[in-house]
């Protein structure tokens, strides 16, 4: 990290990905089992931003609720219309009396305007028994996606890596190859479907593999340059 400091810039460090490359604990370290390895990024200036990704089925299972007659339009869930806690400035107090008659007095995010085009919208959930501190209902069809975790323990490991070296030379060709998956994944964030992808340390090519994956998924037309120092 302090080289890419020196190279790139320390402020225009993003992240630290932890990505988990492999799933099981095995008995190859004395002490620590390995499982983690870390992904350093940087952007070309600090205002590099990536791109939102989409929910996952998983994540829209576990968070959000089903269709019910007051929220007929998809899976729907509620997030706070007040102010988060510990922010100091800024939002709009008032009273909102719930459809069972109990009131709540709070600093709400959104100006009493809005928070009533919300309610004509039928976008302001009171709980199950409609006494609670009102919520906004968001719908998952509607979200734009998410940003990007820190913790990468969903993506390929180096198992699957393996596997598709395997699947093309029928032998270990390669040791402890990047799975495609992994690429693709920081591809998403931010490459445009023209861009350049270099890697400097091409090993395996699976950053190679990876851009013609990508095109194929998207119709894009971004090229990559793959460097290696030779080895026999």
């Amino acid at each position: 990290k302090k080289v890419c400091n020196e190279i790139f810039g320390e402020l225009n460090f993003i992240a630290q990905f932890n990505w988990k490359r492999k799933k099981e604990i095995s008995s190859d370290s004395k002490n620590a089992a390995i499982q983690g390895e870390y992904i350093l990024c940087y952007g070309k200036s600090k205002e590099t931003s990536f791109f939102l990704e989409e929910l996952s089925q998983d994540y829209i299972d576990k968070s959000y609720k089903e269709p019910t007659s007051s929220f007929p339009l998809g899976k729907w869930r509620p997030v706070p219309l007040t102010v988060s806690k510990g922010l100091s400035g800024g939002g709009y107090e008032y009273a909102i009396k719930t459809p069972a008659g109990n009131e709540h007095l709070r600093i709400w995010a959104y100006p009493q305007k809005s928070y009533l085009e919300l309610l004509e919208k039928k976008r302001v959930y009171f709980g199950i028994d409609n006494k609670g501190v009102p919520q906004r209902v968001i719908y998952a069809h509607e979200s734009k996606g998410q940003p990007v975790s820190n913790y990468w323990d969903n993506v390929s490991s180096n198992k699957e890596g393996k596997k598709e070296i395997l699947d093309l030379f029928d032998y270990n060709a390669f040791d402890t190859p990047k799975p495609t998956a992994l690429i693709i994944k920081m591809m998403n964030l931010i490459t445009e479907r023209n861009d350049y992808i270099l890697d400097f340390f091409s090993g395996s090519a699976t950053t190679a593999h990876a851009v013609m994956k990508k095109n194929v998924q998207d119709g894009g037309n971004r090229k990559f340059i793959m460097v290696q120092l030779p080895e026999p």
